[in-house]
């Protein structure tokens, strides 16, 4: 019987593969964005591309699927500005923003880092904010409305943007990044320094809080506070602090935080309202806002953590002893109708950690490790997704465990030294 060799007729299914996968009909795609702004004498053109998802078959995507980003220019007077960034020259960007509160009409362009754009007498000014770098252009209002604290980190990256994305109001203090912050009312940047210099001094010598967001600006709004940790001191113990970054001023001061007098699992729980209950602003003899730890603090109860990794969530209790599992085990048999079943990955064991519970579709999973205790819902075999039903029932679990925490019953389970 006659016929191409078996390599050949493969490779031409191959390819007939690929051509239909790539003539599949689509839905048509929208027209890309095309918009001009006007900001004072600042036109801001805005261009829509096409761009590459990124994904692949493997994982469930389509190689040939594509996303619409926006890319920007600005233009004044009628030329393009170009921003010069080392040995190079920028034409386009990733982001614009407008700041509307500002006196005069004001930019604040982007792609990895910040540069000011304004109008001074006539000229064109460009300044940039900062040394060039690779990180994601990161901003955050210190003082947002309103209540005038922190509101969440806003990062600018490859993305659609619409023109309410260009637009920035509510607030006077600017965090750029980690190491300056921008006045918005006068346009002036002033550098800082969130963490405490190593090889000085200082007690806190290498506490660090650059990389994290700010979580409480000051009352005389002078000073923000940032969460911050020491990967060692003398005795080479790691230990987690908050940072006091003095905007004026640029420097910083620091404070330990004991795990003794103010549970907490990391600092990821140093919320406004966690630093409120714990601290206190004074000023010092020069009129400097501090923070300082407040005497009538009482210790909080302790409480789980949520972690959530997407399509699954998991309950975790630390810093705990061993039986801390125990004590979990116990409650969601007692509360919930769990029963201990056969282990998820291989069901010819049975752990004693793999449960069945009533509203759980398929299994919950203990895991215990050397300082925490976490809970979550396992993909059955062969599946990629994880059933609904189980992280609804971490949920519920998780935040009648939380309650059983604040009762106090299980202190004595947690490791609550420094």
């Amino acid at each position: 019987m006659g016929g191409a060799p078996w390599w050949i007729a493969g490779g031409l299914m191959l390819l007939a593969l690929i051509v239909w996968v790539s003539r599949t009909p689509e839905a048509p795609a929208e027209p890309l964005a095309h918009e001009t702004l006007q900001h004072g004498p600042f036109q801001i053109v805005a261009e829509g591309r096409r761009i590459s998802t990124g994904t692949f078959p493997n994982n469930g995507g389509n190689p040939f699927e594509t996303m619409e980003v926006t890319g920007f220019r600005v233009r004044w007077r009628g030329q393009d500005v170009a921003v010069p960034v080392g040995e190079q020259t920028l034409l386009r960007f990733w982001r614009v923003l407008r700041l509307v509160d500002a006196p005069q009409p004001a930019l604040l362009v982007s792609t990895t880092d910040f540069h000011l754009i304004t109008e001074q007498d006539g000229q064109l000014v460009v300044r940039s904010i900062g040394e060039p770098s690779t990180d994601i252009a990161e901003l955050q209002r210190l003082d947002a409305a309103p209540d005038g604290q922190p509101d969440q980190p806003r990062r600018f990256g490859i993305e659609k943007v619409t023109p309410d994305d260009t637009v920035v109001r509510d607030a006077r203090w600017l965090k750029l990044g980690h190491r300056h912050v921008l006045d918005v009312q006068t346009l002036a940047v002033h550098p800082v320094r969130p963490w405490i210099r190593a090889g000085s001094s200082d007690p806190l010598a290498g506490l660090n809080g650059g990389g994290r967001g700010a979580v409480l600006l000051s009352p005389g709004r002078s000073a923000y506070v940032v969460p911050a940790y020491q990967s060692g001191d003398a005795q080479d113990r790691r230990y987690d602090g908050l940072i006091v970054v003095d905007i004026a001023r640029g420097d910083a001061s620091g404070l330990r935080v004991s795990r003794a007098r103010s549970r907490y699992i990391d600092a990821n729980d140093f919320t406004a309202d966690w630093v409120r209950h714990h601290f206190r602003w004074t000023r010092d003899a020069d009129g400097r806002e501090r923070l300082e730890p407040a005497p009538d603090a009482r210790p909080l109860p302790w409480r789980g953590r949520f972690v959530d990794f997407g399509q699954q969530v998991e309950y975790r209790v630390a810093p705990v002893r061993p039986e801390m599992g125990d004590a979990l085990v116990r409650f969601m048999a007692e509360r919930f109708g769990a029963q201990v079943a056969p282990d998820w990955i291989d069901p010819s064991m049975t752990g004693g950690d793999t449960f069945r519970l009533p509203g759980c579709s398929h299994v919950l999973a203990l895991g215990l490790h050397e300082r925490h205790v976490g809970l979550y819902g396992p993909a059955p075999r062969g599946a990629v997704a994880h059933p609904p039903d189980c992280q609804q029932m971490i949920r519920r679990i998780g935040e009648a465990f939380d309650a059983e925490l604040a009762s106090g019953r299980l202190d004595a389970l947690f490791l609550d030294a420094d």
